[in-house]
């Protein structure tokens, strides 16, 4: 019976050749797969080859493989690129109490601007913008930089990065006066000093939920930090926690002050088109009103952080000892 050498991977194996090897089970007995040492690493990838060879392993490969692009392709097809105008009523939180008025509205357009999808907007007046988020004092000083009329939403995306894009566009008509939501966002952590919520590096934002929340709603927490610009959105479900620090979750840094907004936005209009491709996608455009309330959170210092400083006070003070005795 004469032996054929093949090199696979980081070892060699031998197949005999001749006599059948008859049935799955005598396959795998007999194949005659083996390295030149048998042992160490080479010994387990020739294994590994062997059951790759049974006809069953093929095609419990082929049913993963099928499977797994079959579930990447359908959460594909459920995303979204979303470009969002909405002008807020402006609350702040500086205790447990329920959030005030400030009297000032908050403007925003934003889009994802990224190697794959950037949506610009074009404004009534004929500019262009990338994006805007801004508080003003009043509606007439809003209306003065951004009027009311038709709002142009461009997309332009890519399947790859280094792609060709194709472009989507859509408008929507903003009104002088969008309607509002009636629910105001209310913090409800205990903890506040000094007008600013006090929290471990690592803990949980909790907030009232919004009664009778609308399907295709908006609640979003934006928190600009030290090194910080975190976005946490959730459509149409309902959120009443976001979780800082652990496994899989954004981690703030001790010690350090962050400037949060929590928005519950409604949207009166929203207009979408399909973007075709290998991975159909929706580009959408959501335009509404919203209440918006402001806050602090101040971190804590590690405890290794106290330690540093407790020791470092305790030499200053044996110094000072030292020298009075001195």
């Amino acid at each position: 019976m004469r032996m054929v050498g093949q090199h696979f991977g980081c070892g060699y194996w031998t197949r005999k050749e001749g006599k059948g090897l008859g049935s799955t089970k005598e396959r795998f007995k007999k194949s005659g797969l083996r390295t030149c040492g048998g042992r160490g690493r080479h010994c387990f990838v020739a294994r590994i080859w062997k059951l790759l060879l049974l006809p069953n392993m093929r095609r419990i490969l082929a049913i993963v493989i099928v499977g797994s692009s079959m579930l990447g392709a359908d959460a594909q097809a459920q995303s979204a690129v979303r470009a969002h105008q909405y002008t807020t009523q402006e609350h702040t939180q500086t205790s447990d109490a329920t959030p005030v008025g400030t009297g000032e509205y908050r403007f925003v357009l934003d889009g994802p601007v990224t190697s794959r999808d950037t949506v610009s907007f074009g404004l009534p007046g004929g500019g262009q913008s990338l994006g805007v988020n801004r508080v003003y004092a009043n509606m007439d000083a809003l209306h003065a930089q951004y009027p009311a009329g038709t709002y142009t939403a461009n997309l332009e995306h890519r399947t790859l990065p280094f792609d060709p894009p194709t472009r989507h566009t859509l408008q929507g008509d903003f009104p002088e006066n969008p309607s509002y939501p009636t629910e105001v966002p209310h913090i409800t952590n205990s903890g506040w000093e000094n007008g600013a919520l006090v929290v471990e590096p690592n803990f949980t934002l909790t907030f009232e939920g919004w009664e009778g929340r609308p399907n295709d709603s908006m609640i979003r927490l934006h928190l600009l930090g030290p090194s910080a610009n975190y976005t946490r959105t959730a459509y149409g479900l309902d959120m009443t926690s976001v979780t800082f620090g652990g496994p899989g979750n954004y981690q703030l840094s001790p010690n350090s002050t962050y400037n949060a907004v929590l928005t519950f936005m409604d949207p009166f209009n929203t207009v979408s088109t399909a973007i075709p491709g290998s991975f159909p996608q929706e580009f959408q455009f959501s335009q509404g009103g919203g209440n918006a309330v402001r806050f602090t959170i101040v971190t804590v210092p590690e405890p290794s952080t106290w330690a540093i400083l407790g020791a470092g006070m305790l030499c200053f003070g044996l110094q000072r000892r030292k020298k009075t005795k001195n």
